[in-house]
């Protein structure tokens, strides 16, 4: 694909790198890897990750930002689309690869390129294989970083005398270390008149969170009366959400 267009992608390839990039991964992580070895500033990718956009949503929003930097932004729109190209399946060991697989080949179709012949289908799959083990292993090294840092992060909680000012810091921390392992986590909201710590989203089922810091373990009637909350919340609390586009 050339690297000099003075448009940006046709609507017909952004719409299926959109799908591409929506099933081709299924932890964040690897579509994050992915975008900044095309060369997306990462601030801009993690913006839409901490929102809780799911991936789709992110894709489209990059692409969005990128049209906004002119020709360097459509070249790097480019890259994506050529990065995309270079996997023949799955990035990750969870997406389905039946969808993957779909949502590639629609790229394929809409970027006008040809589905490698019988002869060169060892070649690619190797190159394929090599693509998709750098972005696990970029995610795997970046991963461990975050949680390097975390672990710093929660032991300087420990210093904050102001209680008020901890327990931000805290959700702060929360929020950082669900993101870390690739969880839907929202920080704290309101259903009603009632504030929900947080929620995360894990093998399509919801759990909220309730995050205290205590300075002594809880009692029995703690136990006892943390149980009595949880079941009345077995029902009916909605998943916070973005709803504008599929999940």
């Amino acid at each position: 694909m050339a690297t000099g267009r003075a448009q940006p992608l046709s609507y017909p390839i952004r719409q299926a790198l959109i799908q591409a990039c929506g099933k081709v991964f299924y932890y964040k992580s690897g579509l994050r890897e992915l975008f900044l070895a095309a060369g997306v500033p990462g601030a801009a990718v993690q913006r839409y990750i901490d929102e809780g956009h799911v991936k789709f949503q992110i894709a489209r929003r990059v692409l969005d930002d990128l049209d906004q930097r002119g020709a360097e932004g459509r070249r790097v729109q480019d890259q994506i689309v050529e990065a995309m190209l270079a996997l023949d399946g799955p990035a990750d060991d969870i997406a389905d690869p039946k969808q993957a697989k779909e949502g590639l080949e629609g790229l394929r179709r809409a970027a006008g390129k040809r589905t490698p012949r019988a002869d060169e289908t060892r070649e690619f799959a190797a190159a394929a294989r090599r693509s998709r083990l750098e972005l696990q292993r970029r995610a795997a090294e970046r991963q461990a970083k975050k949680i390097q840092t975390l672990r710093q992060h929660f032991a300087e909680l420990t210093a904050i005398a102001d209680k008020q000012e901890r327990g931000y810091a805290f959700e702060r921390f929360l929020r950082d270390l669900f993101h870390a392992y690739d969880l839907d986590y929202r920080s704290s909201y309101k259903v009603g008149v009632e504030q929900i710590d947080g929620a995360f989203r894990h093998a399509s089922r919801d759990f909220l969170v309730e995050a205290r810091w205590r300075e002594l373990p809880p009692t029995a009637s703690d136990l006892l009366a943390f149980a009595g909350k949880v079941a009345g919340k077995l029902q009916g609390y909605p998943w916070p959400r973005h709803h504008d586009g599929p999940c």
